[in-house]
């Protein structure tokens, strides 16, 4: 049973600390013998250090808007800079430089799929599409279909596609998805937990929504375009 001394520090508490810093040896109730530890000063420092410790463990990256009930974000801001970098730097009109991006396998969302679906590059087209089903009582909906790229060739056409799209596009602005964008990701993607920095890279046109994992993109959207529930 835990118990609050008279500084409103739970005895469960001191004995973490005291587990954790065996040194400052603090003892509930009355507190500390040693006069250091009846300060209001040392008092104050050792609940701000209760506080640090307890949260430590979930400091997470959040997005500036609440998330349905059922998503999960969790990537950190070391990660997410670190996909801010790479977008900047290889999401261009290079095939070249995409290749450090996007690789097999990935997914080409509904949006970017409508969009990509009719370059020559996809004369072939990819061995799966599909169209997302979900139940209602997850709060998702159908939406269009959408390509899974299995090998190297299809994701090099995809990227192929891409880079003509992004020709015109101008200079992309990279920054973190607004609530729309992230609910047309979100009604599409067969996921509710995501561990990977989302990001979007807007253009003149276009805004492509990419969600990361292990350093590359495995979902690439465009977002600006597409009608998407509320």
């Amino acid at each position: 049973m835990s118990t609050t001394s008279f500084d409103g520090t739970s005895n469960s508490d001191l004995q973490c600390v005291n587990v954790l810093m065996p040194s400052l040896a603090i003892s509930p109730g009355l507190g500390n013998t040693d006069s250091r530890y009846q300060t209001p000063t040392v008092t104050m420092i050792l609940r701000a250090f209760l506080l640090l410790l307890a949260t430590s463990g979930f400091l997470r990256a959040g997005l500036p808007f609440e998330l349905p009930p059922d998503a999960e974000y969790s990537a950190s801001p070391e990660a997410i800079a670190i996909a801010k970098t790479n977008l900047s730097a290889n999401l261009t009109a290079k095939p070249t430089l995409l290749t450090n991006l996007f690789v097999s396998p990935m997914m080409c969302g509904p949006g970017l799929w409508d969009v990509l679906k009719s370059s020559p590059h996809f004369a072939r087209p990819p061995a799966a599409t599909t169209t997302p089903k979900s139940s209602l009582s997850s709060g998702k909906s159908p939406v269009a279909p959408l390509a899974l790229l299995q090998s190297e060739k299809e994701v090099a056409s995809f990227r192929e596609a891409l880079a003509e799209l992004l020709a015109s596009e101008g200079k992309l602005t990279i920054r973190e998805p607004t609530k729309a964008e992230f609910m047309a990701f979100w009604s599409a993607v067969p996921l509710n937990a995501f561990n990977g920095p989302l990001l979007t890279a807007e253009g003149k046109d276009v805004a492509i929504f990419c969600h990361f994992e292990n350093g590359k993109v495995l979902w690439a959207d465009e977002v600006k375009r597409r009608p998407t529930r509320k």
